[in-house]
C-alpha cells in the first residue's frame, strides 16, 4: 500500500508517521546505515548516513554499535523497532517510551538488522535495537527482533513477532523455549532458555537454528552446539553463524542477535532472545524486549525490514500514531494522538479510529487540542487507486518436480502465494492449490487474482533386491515397488532372476503411475569373488600315530572334515591313504573347499610275553613285533635311552616298569610299557629294584636305587678301591680304574647285591 522508498526515507517515514512531527521539536533518526548481515555498520557509513540530517558529525561507531551524546536535557521520547526475521519472518516488536535525559550523557546505539533467507527458505533472526546507557551498560529501552520464518506453511504464527514482554517467545507452535531476564534463546531442540547468568541452551545434535542473543547471554548454538547463536548486547550483539550440514546453505543472524538459520528458523535477537524454530514448519521464537521509559506505547510484531532508533526532543508529549501516510483505496488509515488536552481531528476523522477515504486522492488532516501546551500536527494521507491485476500459468496438470510458470498482469511487480513463486520464471511446484498473485502497481497499491494447479504426487519407487551382497555365482531379483511399470538400466528384466558380475554395482528403476507420472530409486549390489582357498598338511608322509598340523589358507574361517582342528595337530590313527578337505570361508561370507592328502604308514604292534621276579632278578621279557616295515631295532629304558642297540627280549629282570621304543624300516617307532611283576620278599625286593648301567662302560656308571645305599668297588682279586654312599640316583667315574672286570657290592638295611661291570 506505500510507495516504494529507499531504506533512509522508510526511518524518516516512520518518525513522522508513528510518532508525530512538531516544528518545535528536534527529532533523530538513527538506521541500521545500509548494513545488513550479523555485522553492524562501520564507521564510514554512519558518517556518510547522517550527513545533511540532526545527526551530521554527533554519532561515532565501535564495532557496529554507535554512540550518541545527549545534546540538551529535557524530556525525550524514545522509539526502538525490532528488525524482521528472514523469509519474510516475523515483524520486529516496537517501543515506545518517554525519558528525562541529561545532556553530556552518552548512549550507545545497536540498530537491529533484518534476517535473511537461505536456499530452503529457512530465516534467520532478526536483530533487536537497543538504547543503552554507555556509563554502565544499563538499557533505556529494547525492541525485540522478529523470529525467522519456518520453510512451509504455517511458518509465521503469534511466536514469531518480536514480543512487547521482556521474555523471549518460544520458536514456533511447539519450539525451543525463549530467554528470560535478559537471557539468549534455545537453539532448535533445546531444552532451556537462558537467563542473565546463563545462555540459551545448544542443540543437542541438529543441524536446525540458533537462539537469539538476550542483553546479558548469547542464544543456544545450533549444530550440535558448534556453530555459535546470537551473541548478548553486552558482547557486541553479533547475529549468529549459519549452521552447518543439513538442507541447502544457511544464512547468519541480523545484527541485534538474532540466530542463524539452519533447517528451521531462527530465534530473534531482543532483551531476552527468541528460541530456535523445531518443527520445520514453525518459525524462530520472536525475541523479549524492554522498556523503563514512561508513557509508554508497546507493540508485538509491526516493523518490518530493518530496525531503527528514533528520539524526539518535546515540547510537551504528544504522542500520534498514524498507521500509513499512503494507502490504496479501500483501505484504512487510524490517526491516534495523545497529548494533554483533547485531541480532534478535522476531515471527519476521529481520534484513534479507523478511517476510510471514499475517494483517490492527497488530503491533509490537522489535529487540534483544547491544551495550548500540546503540540501541533498535520500529516498528509494520500489514497490511490488500484490495479486490476490477472493470474495465469502455463500448465495446470502436471507431475511433482516439473515446472510450470506463472504470470501476473495488470500492475508492476507481483508476488504469488502461498509459495515464493517469482513471475515469469518456471518454478517446481511441491503440492496442488489455488495459486494467489498479488499485484503491486507504481503507487504501491496492491489488487489479487488466483488460478488453481493440479500437482499430482509422484509414484513412491522402491528399488529391491532379494540379496544386496552376493558370492560369486549366485543369482539375484531385482524388484520395483510403488509404481505400474518399471524399467531398469543394464538390461535387468524386472523381477526375474538373473547372475550379476562381480563387483560393486548400482541399479537403477524407473517407474511410472497411471498419471504418467514418474520416479526413480536405485539400489546398490556387491557380488564378491568366492576365496581362492589353499589346504596343507605339515606331513604328507608320516608313521602311523604320529601327529600332523593341517592348515587352511586364502579365507578367515576354516572348517575340515575327518575332526581335524584348522592349525592344531592330530594324530593319524588311520593307515592308508587319506584325503582331507577344508571350506574356508571368508570375510563376506563367500567360501569355496580345498584338499590334502596324508598317506599313514602301516601301524607298528608290540605284544609281549613276561615270566615274572620268583627269586630275585630272574624274571624275563619275550617280545613279538608285527607290522610297520620288518627291519626293527630296539630300545630298551633299563640301561639308558635313545641308542636303539639293545636285544629283542630281556632276562635276569627284577620287577617293575619297562619302556620299549621299537623302530622300523622306515624309521617309525612306537612305544611300549610293560609290567613286570615280582613275587620276590620285601626285604630283597629295594636290591632287586636296583639298576646299573651302562654296562659294560668306559667312563663312568650310574646306580639307580629306591632307597639310599652303600657301595664298595672290589677288583677280580678282591681288594676294594672305592668305597661311598649312594642316594636313589648316584654317578660314579671309573676313568682312572683298568679296563677289567670289577665287582659293585650294594647294601641295603644289611641287605647285599653284587653286580659285576666291565670296563672297556
Amino acid at each position: 500500500m506505500n510507495k516504494n522508498y529507499t531504506l533512509k526515507h522508510v526511518f524518516l517515514i516512520i518518525a513522522i508517521s508513528i510518532v508525530g512531527f512538531v516544528h518545535s521539536q528536534e527529532t533523530f533518526t538513527f538506521t541500521n546505515c545500509g548494513a545488513t548481515g550479523q555485522d553492524g555498520p562501520d564507521a564510514g557509513a554512519v558518517t556518510a548516513e547522517y550527513v545533511g540530517t540532526t545527526l551530521e558529525g554527533d554519532v561515532t561507531e565501535t564495532d557496529g554499535i554507535q554512540y550518541w551524546t545527549v545534546p540538551a536535557t529535557g524530556e525525550y521520547s524514545i522509539q526502538v523497532s525490532g528488525a524482521q526475521g528472514g523469509d519474510a519472518g516475523g515483524l520486529g516488536a516496537r517501543m515506545y517510551g518517554e525519558f528525562d535525559l541529561v545532556s553530556g550523557q552518552e548512549l550507545k546505539l545497536l540498530v537491529g538488522q533484518a534476517g535473511a533467507t537461505d536456499d530452503f527458505q529457512h530465516g534467520s533472526g532478526g536483530g533487536g535495537s537497543f538504547v543503552v546507557y554507555s556509563i554502565d551498560d544499563m538499557p533505556l529501552i529494547v525492541a525485540g527482533g522478529g523470529g525467522g520464518h519456518g520453510k512451509g506453511s504455517p511458518g509465521i504464527n503469534v511466536n514469531t513477532r518480536g514480543a512487547i514482554t521482556e521474555a523471549g517467545q518460544a520458536g514456533g507452535v511447539s519450539g525451543a523455549p525463549g530467554g528470560t531476564g535478559g537471557g539468549g534463546g534455545a537453539a532448535a531442540s533445546g531444552l532451556t532458555g537462558g537467563t542473565a547468568d546463563t545462555p540459551g541452551a545448544d542443540s543437542p545434535g541438529s543441524t536446525w537454528a540458533s537462539g537469539g542473543g538476550g542483553f546479558f547471554t548469547e542464544g543456544g548454538a545450533c549444530s550440535a552446539g558448534t556453530v555459535p547463536g546470537g551473541r548478548a548486547f553486552v558482547d557486541g550483539g553479533q547475529g549468529g553463524e549459519p549452521a552447518l550440514g543439513g538442507s541447502g546453505t544457511h544464512s547468519e543472524g541480523g545484527f541485534g542477535g538474532g540466530g542463524g538459520a539452519g533447517d528451521r528458523g531462527a530465534g530473534g535477537g531482543g532483551y531476552s532472545g527468541g528460541g530456535g524454530g523445531t518443527s520445520n514448519n514453525d518459525g524462530g521464537g520472536g525475541g523479549g524486549s524492554y522498556n523503563d521509559g514512561v508513557n509508554q506505547t508497546n507493540t508485538a510484531g509491526v516493523n518490518p525490514g530493518h530496525g531503527s532508533i528514533i528520539i524526539i526532543q518535546l515540547c510537551l508529549p504528544l504522542t500520534v500514531t498514524v498507521s500509513s501516510e499512503e494507502i490504496c483505496l479501500g483501505e484504512t488509515f487510524t490517526l491516534d494522538a495523545e497529548g494533554e488536552g483533547v485531541i480532534t481531528w478535522d476531515g471527519g476523522v476521529t481520534n484513534g479510529e479507523p478511517f476510510e477515504p471514499d475517494a483517490a486522492g492527497v488530503t491533509t488532516y490537522t489535529s487540534s487540542s483544547d491544551d495550548d501546551l500540546d503540540c501541533g500536527f498535520t500529516v498528509d494521507i494520500e489514497v490511490f487507486e488500484l490495479p486490476e491485476v490477472t493470474a495465469s500459468v502455463d500448465e495446470t496438470e502436471i507431475c511433482l518436480g516439473e515446472s510450470v510458470t506463472f504470470t501476473g498482469g495488470g500492475a508492476t511487480t507481483y508476488e504469488w502465494g502461498p509459495i515464493d513463486i517469482v513471475d515469469g520464471e518456471p518454478i517446481e511446484l511441491d503440492e496442488s492449490g489455488v495459486f494467489v498473485v498479488t499485484g503491486t502497481d507504481d503507487n504501491g497499491c496492491e489488487n489479487e487474482a488466483e488460478i488453481e494447479v493440479t500437482v499430482f504426487e509422484l509414484p513412491v519407487v522402491e528399488a529391491t533386491a532379494d540379496a544386496t551382497e552376493l558370492c560369486e555365482g549366485d543369482e539375484l531379483i531385482l524388484t520395483g515397488e510403488g509404481a505400474e511399470d518399471y524399467d531398469w538400466d543394464m538390461g535387468v528384466t524386472d523381477d526375474e532372476a538373473f547372475v550379476p558380475d562381480i563387483g560393486t554395482e548400482t541399479y537403477t528403476v524407473t517407474g511410472t503411475d497411471d498419471n504418467g507420472c514418474e520416479d526413480t530409486d536405485e539400489i546398490e549390489v556387491t557380488v564378491y569373488e568366492l576365496p581362492t582357498v589353499t589346504a596343507s598338511a605339515s606331513e604328507t608322509e608320516v608313521c602311523f600315530g604320529y601327529e600332523v598340523t593341517f592348515n587352511g589358507d586364502g579365507a578367515e574361517v576354516y572348517e575340515w572334515d575327518m575332526g581335524v582342528t584348522n592349525d592344531e595337530p592330530i594324530a593319524m590313527e588311520t593307515a592308508g591313504t587319506n584325503i582331507f578337505t577344508v571350506i574356508g570361508t571368508d570375510d563376506n561370507g563367500c567360501e569355496n573347499t580345498a584338499s590334502v592328502t596324508v598317506e599313514v604308514l602301516d601301524e607298528i604292534v608290540v605284544t609281549s610275553t613276561l615270566t615274572d621276579e620268583i627269586l630275585g632278578g630272574d624274571g624275563a621279557i619275550d617280545v613279538s613285533v608285527s607290522g610297520g616295515a620288518p627291519g626293527y631295532t630296539f630300545d630298551w629304558d633299563n640301561d639308558g635311552t635313545g641308542d636303539f642297540d639293545d636285544t629283542e627280549d630281556l632276562t635276569d629282570l627284577v620287577g617293575g616298569l619297562y619302556t620299549l621304543v621299537v623302530m622300523d624300516d622306515n624309521g617309525c617307532t612306537t612305544t611300549v610299557v610293560i609290567d613286570l611283576t615280582s613275587q620276590v620278599s620285601i626285604s630283597n625286593i629295594e636290591l632287586a629294584k636296583i639298576v646299573l648301567y651302562p654296562n659294560p662302560t668306559t667312563d663312568n656308571i650310574i646306580i639307580q636305587s629306591p632307597e639310599a645305599f652303600v657301595y664298595s668297588i672290589v677288583t677280580i682279586n678282591g681288594k676294594t678301591i672305592l668305597n661311598g654312599n649312594g642316594v636313589k640316583n648316584e654317578e660314579i667315574s671309573l676313568s682312572e680304574f683298568a679296563k677289567g672286570i670289577y665287582f659293585v657290592n650294594l647294601t641295603i638295611e644289611d641287605q647285599t647285591k653284587t653286580i659285576k661291570v666291565i670296563k672297556q
